[in-house]
C-alpha cells in the first residue's frame, strides 16, 4: 500500500497463472471467433497451414519478448526495450506509439467483430452497438486490476468451453475428403496460404500485451517468459484443431461469408443451440476488446512515465491503483477507430503495425545479446531470424 504523502503506484498483484491464462485470454478471441472465415477465404482447406505458419513466424518474436520481459519487467514494455538497447528516445517513442495503436486498432476490430454476434440476437445499429461495448468494456478496465483481470481470467475459461463445444459438434460432421491433406483435396496455392497467414497472424497478437502487465506481475522475472511461452503453446494448438474442424465441416463458400462463423457451424450440424454458441463467442469476442484496453492503459502510462507522452497518463487511482485517465483516453480512441473503419482493414492494419514493432523488439534483443556476448550465440541469431521471418511477412503483405 502506498502513504498518503507517496504517489500512488502499480499494485503487484498478478500470479504466473493469472498471467497465463490472461494471455490466453488476449490472444485467442477475435482471431478465432470472428477471422477464421475470413482467412478460410483466402487459404481454403489449407486455413490450418496459415494458422501454423502465423506461429512459426510469431514464435521467434515470442523468443525475444520472453527474454526482454525477464530482464526490463516494465510498463510500456517495448519502448523500454528499444531505448535500452539503442538509446535513442525518438525510436523508443516512435515504437511506444506504434503498439499502442496497436491495442487500439485491435480493439475496435474486435469490437466491430462482435456486431456480428450481436445482431443474432438483436438488430443494433453500429454506432449504438459500438457505444455500448467500449464504454462498458473501458469502465471494466479502470477497476482495481485484480478485478478487471478476474473477469478477463472468468470469460477466457468461457472461450475455451466454447472451442470445445465447437470441437465437440464439429468433429462428427467433419468431412474427411475435405482435409487439407487429403489426396482428394484441391492443390494447395501457395499465394492463398501466405494471404491467409497474414490474416491469422492477428489471431496470435496478444502475446506482445502480457508484458505490458509487468509492474502488476508477482516475481516478473520468471512469470512472465514461462507464462508467454505457455500462452502461445496453448493457442496454437487451440488454433489448428478449430480451423481443421471448420474447413471440413462447414463448406467453405458459406465460411467465408460469415460474419458470425461459430454460429453458422453448430446451425450447420444442429447439434447444439445456436443462441448458445452465439452468446459464447460473443463474450468470448469482447473479452479481446477488454484486454487489448487494459494493455493499451498501461502502455500509455508507463510511456508517460518515461516523457515519451503527457505526464498526465502517468497518473495512477488512489483507491483503484490503476491509470484511469489513460484508461479513458484508449477506449475513447478504440471507439473512434471502430466507427471509422471496416473490420478486415481493421485487422491489416494491426498485423503490418505489429509486425514492425516485432522488427524493432527483435532487433533490441539481438543487440543487447551481442553486447553481451558471445556474438554468435542463439541469443544473437533467434531474434535475427525474428527480424527477418517479420520483414518477410510484411513485405509479402504490401506486395
Amino acid at each position: 500500500m502506498n502513504s498518503p504523502t507517496t504517489k500512488p503506484k502499480l499494485a503487484r498483484r498478478i500470479s504466473g497463472l493469472l498471467l497465463t491464462f490472461y494471455g490466453v485470454g488476449t490472444i485467442i478471441g477475435a482471431g478465432i471467433y470472428v477471422l477464421i472465415g475470413k482467412i478460410a477465404e483466402e487459404a481454403g482447406h489449407y486455413a490450418p497451414y496459415s494458422f501454423l505458419l502465423s506461429a512459426i513466424v510469431v514464435s521467434f518474436s515470442a523468443y525475444s519478448y520472453a527474454q526482454l520481459s525477464r530482464r526490463f519487467p516494465v510498463s510500456a514494455g517495448e519502448p523500454a526495450y528499444v531505448q535500452e538497447a539503442f538509446n535513442n528516445q525518438t525510436l523508443a517513442a516512435v515504437v511506444g506509439w506504434g503498439i499502442l495503436l496497436t491495442g487500439v486498432v485491435s480493439a475496435a476490430t474486435i469490437s466491430r467483430g462482435a456486431l456480428g454476434y450481436i445482431n443474432v440476437f438483436i438488430a443494433v445499429d453500429t454506432l449504438t452497438g459500438l457505444l455500448i461495448i467500449v464504454a462498458g468494456l473501458t469502465y471494466i478496465a479502470t477497476l482495481n486490476v485484480l478485478k478487471a483481470v478476474g473477469v478477463a481470467v472468468i470469460i477466457t475459461i468461457i472461450e475455451l468451453l466454447g472451442i470445445a463445444i465447437i470441437l465437440a459438434v464439429g468433429v462428427p460432421a467433419m468431412d474427411s475428403n475435405a482435409l487439407p491433406f487429403h489426396t482428394s483435396a484441391p492443390a494447395p496455392e501457395i499465394s492463398g496460404i501466405l494471404a491467409g497467414a497474414f490474416l491469422a497472424f492477428y489471431a496470435y497478437i496478444g502475446f506482445e500485451d502480457m508484458v505490458n502487465m509487468a509492474e502488476e506481475v508477482k516475481s516478473p522475472e520468471t512469470a512472465m517468459p514461462m507464462a508467454i511461452g505457455a500462452a502461445l503453446i496453448i493457442s496454437t494448438v487451440l488454433y489448428i484443431c478449430v480451423a481443421v474442424v471448420a474447413v471440413t465441416a462447414l463448406p467453405i463458400e458459406s465460411l467465408a461469408k460469415s460474419d458470425a462463423p461459430f454460429a453458422d457451424l453448430v446451425a450447420h450440424t444442429g447439434a447444439f443451440p445456436v443462441s448458445a454458441i452465439t452468446l459464447i463467442s460473443l463474450i468470448a469476442v469482447i473479452n479481446g476488446a477488454l484486454v487489448q484496453i487494459i494493455m493499451g492503459a498501461r502502455v500509455l502510462y508507463g510511456m508517460g512515465k518515461r516523457q515519451l507522452a503527457p505526464a498526465l497518463m502517468a497518473t495512477v487511482h488512489k483507491r483503484r491503483y490503476t491509470p484511469v485517465i489513460a484508461t479513458v483516453a484508449v477506449g475513447l480512441t478504440v471507439f473512434i477507430f471502430a466507427v471509422a473503419f471496416p473490420l478486415k482493414t481493421l485487422a491489416e492494419i494491426t498485423a503490418s503495425i505489429v509486425l514492425l514493432v516485432f522488427i524493432c523488439v527483435n532487433a533490441s534483443q539481438s543487440a543487447i545479446a551481442y553486447q553481451q556476448g558471445p556474438h554468435y550465440s542463439y541469443r544473437v541469431w533467434i531474434p535475427a531470424l525474428g527480424v527477418l521471418l517479420s520483414a518477410g511477412f510484411l513485405s509479402v503483405q504490401w506486395i
